[in-house]
């Protein structure tokens, strides 16, 4: 997994004074999907406690309302590490909404990197996936398997790419 951990734990945007991290599921169906957390927890070192786990659906209208609702509490989060770039695009919006400015008052990275997240002001910060040699690896994988159906299973892990862009507080 990219290391947004160090990226974002600047002085005023700490994951763990900060500690939420956005999901585009709408609701926790069963514990496979706790455990997705956990794993999530472990990507960061394990050394962490995340305060917030926001559960929404995967629009940008629920970033920013969902954005809103949580500046609004007692000890609001200082970032947010998001599902994918829609749910980014929300929160940069509903933070502008409250008169704060994604990169300068809240640090924003979503997951993706559509196209838009380069274009948006300011650019977003997302982690990008290398769908192209994901493509080829699946595929190969698949000849693989055809030719050699009692070959053991393989496992292939491809790393993402973390690109820091000016919203979570980074420059290019």
């Amino acid at each position: 997994m990219p290391d947004t951990r160090r990226h974002i734990a600047a002085p005023c945007h700490s994951i763990e004074s900060s500690g939420t991290v956005w999901s585009g599921r709408p609701r926790v169906r069963k514990q496979s999907d706790v455990n997705c957390y956990g794993r999530y927890r472990r990507g960061f070192g394990g050394s962490i406690m995340l305060k917030r786990v926001v559960v929404t659906g995967a629009s940008s209208g629920i970033g920013a309302a969902t954005v809103r609702r949580l500046l609004a509490l007692k000890d609001p989060p200082t970032a947010a590490v998001c599902f994918n770039d829609v749910i980014a695009f929300g929160v940069m919006l509903g933070l502008r909404q409250v008169g704060r400015e994604p990169g300068r008052d809240f640090a924003v990275i979503g997951y993706d990197d559509l196209a838009e997240a380069e274009l948006w002001v300011p650019g977003l910060s997302t982690v990008r996936n290398d769908t192209r040699m994901l493509g080829e690896t699946a595929a190969q994988l698949l000849l693989d398997r055809i030719e050699n159906p009692d070959a053991p299973v393989r496992r292939v892990v491809l790393q993402p790419k973390f690109v820091i862009r000016e919203s979570s507080g980074g420059q290019r």
